[in-house]
């Protein structure tokens, strides 16, 4: 019985000494003192794992729950923003829509104006009448004004032998730049004054259109011989 006391003696300080050494390699968090409220479960593993895996479940839950999809019909959707349909807004500050049949913008302010005629003057001569397309300009706007409210004529004199030149009799917005006049076409000379070309000349003009369909063998005829009473007005 001795003999048994001794050894077991023997063996249990040998696992103390195993314990102590041990103890003594044991990384430095392994020793971290615990607060008093978690002292009695730093050395419980499974409960620790339990807890991990229920934070670990309430986070998945949440990030489903954000990236929840909304079921609302399809149909629904579109009749709220229905496609195929794009409104714009053009230079004048109209709406346009396309049509729907071939997506061909709808017609806009400035197309109704062209086709009204609204860039288009006539001028008489005799009994010669011409067209004039107006230039796209406020020069030009200005000079249409003018027969509003009705025609007016100018008295236009012949000069260089290539154009007539006219006092309008007030001054209209200008916008000079050199320009190489040619048959046809109608200027705007020194803000108050109209000059139409039936031959050529460079110099500084503002545009106020030209005379359509007309070639400068006729133009010649009409206002190459000498001075004359020229017309301008909306209707022919």
């Amino acid at each position: 019985m001795a003999g048994t006391k001794k050894n077991l003696w023997f063996y249990s300080r040998g696992q103390r000494d195993k314990r102590a050494c041990l103890h003594a390699h044991l990384p430095t968090a392994g020793r971290v003192k615990y607060p008093a409220a978690l002292q009695r479960y730093k050395f419980d593993a499974p409960l620790l794992a339990a807890w991990s895996l229920t934070l670990t479940a309430v986070l998945i839950i949440s990030l489903t729950a954000c990236g929840k999809v909304s079921n609302k019909p399809a149909d629904v959707i579109q009749k709220e923003n229905p496609a195929g349909v794009e409104n714009s807004e053009n230079s004048n500050g109209a709406a346009e829509t396309e049509d729907s049949s071939g997506g061909v913008p709808a017609k806009t302010a400035g197309d109704e104006k062209i086709e009204k005629g609204e860039n288009i003057m006539y001028i008489t001569v005799g009994d010669s009448v011409m067209t004039m397309k107006l230039a796209d300009n406020a020069s030009a706007e200005a000079f249409r004004g003018l027969a509003v409210s009705g025609p007016f004529t100018v008295e236009m004199k012949e000069y260089g032998g290539f154009e007539l030149v006219g006092a309008l009799g007030e001054r209209l917005p200008a916008a000079d730049e050199q320009i190489l006049a040619e048959p046809g076409d109608v200027m705007l000379y020194q803000g108050n004054s109209v000059t139409i070309f039936y031959g050529t000349n460079s110099w500084s003009y503002t545009r106020l259109g030209e005379i359509e369909n007309m070639d400068q063998k006729k133009l010649v005829e009409i206002f190459g011989d000498g001075d004359v009473t020229v017309s301008f007005s909306l209707e022919e």
